[in-house]
């Protein structure tokens, strides 16, 4: 029906693409190199699948599966893609009232950064995302009032988790959009105001942790991340309203500068520097 979120392996030129609007959910597993389709992996029973990534510790592809009726709260499966012929489900860690959106890997060893998505506070009545350690599935950080999260990204230049999302503790399931700061020990660094629901993207350039979040009004902010030692207020020109950045003992506050705003003709220059 339509690919939804792609993972990618520099390393093995493997790319896994999330298809979770079919009677049966799947994955496509594909080499970059050939631009082949290599195999399938059917998800019977579950409502939808999510972003898949790569764990840098043990090289294999994590995706998150929306839920089904083993796992009502969602999951993360492990693939075992060592075996061409026979690519399979090699485990999966249950989420407890969660049903998962976008998923990371950050800078600390087999822990990943799990954003809940807008059917959490629906069904569950709560709004959380959660760190968790694979793949045991303990909870490492349960980041409260952190939902509606459909993208994730993660900078290894600031050490923070990006999380989009359009619910906060303040909600109670109402859109009520921003870009969550979140740091590797689960702490919210900064809340960025966007501009609605429709703003579910971001993006993090490697080499600089340049930030790109489209939103409807204004095209594409790209922000310019820089940090400094005292809690500080950003302008998010988004909504013309102040985007607050909380001080944390321990942690480096971020000024999320608006360092431009690219309509479509920009984006694509921006896009091949």
């Amino acid at each position: 029906m339509r690919a939804d979120e792609i993972g990618y392996d520099p390393t093995t030129s493997t790319v896994v693409v999330s298809n979770g609007d079919d009677a049966i959910p799947f994955v496509a597993i594909i080499n970059s190199t050939t631009q082949t389709v290599l195999g399938k992996i059917p998800f019977p029973g579950a409502t939808g699948l999510e972003k898949p990534t790569v764990n840098p510790a043990d090289g294999k592809f994590y995706i998150a599966i929306d839920s089904n009726p083993t796992y009502p709260g969602g999951g993360i499966a492990i693939l075992d893609l060592s075996n061409p012929s026979n690519y399979s489900i090699a485990h999966i860690i249950p989420l407890v009232d969660c049903i998962p959106g976008g998923i990371a890997f950050g800078s600390v060893t087999n822990q990943l950064f799990v954003s809940c998505s807008g059917s959490q506070f629906s069904t569950f009545g709560f709004e959380a995302s959660y760190i968790i350690e694979v793949p045991t599935g303990d909870i490492k950080a349960n980041i409260s009032g952190v939902s509606g999260v459909d993208q994730v990204a993660y900078s290894p230049v600031t050490n923070y988790f990006y999380a989009t999302a359009y619910q906060d503790e303040t909600s109670s399931g109402s859109p009520s959009p921003y870009l969550f700061v979140i740091a590797a020990n689960g702490t919210i660094v900064q809340k960025i105001v966007t501009d609605n629901i429709t703003a579910h993207s971001v993006a993090v350039e490697a080499g600089t942790g340049t930030l790109a979040v489209p939103v409807k009004e204004k095209g594409v902010l790209v922000f310019d991340l820089t940090t400094g030692a005292s809690s500080t207020n950003a302008s998010s020109t988004a909504t013309g309203s102040a985007a607050t950045a909380s001080s944390t003992s321990g942690v480096q506050n971020l000024v999320g500068n608006v360092a431009a705003v690219l309509g479509a003709a920009s984006l694509a220059a921006w896009m091949l520097l």
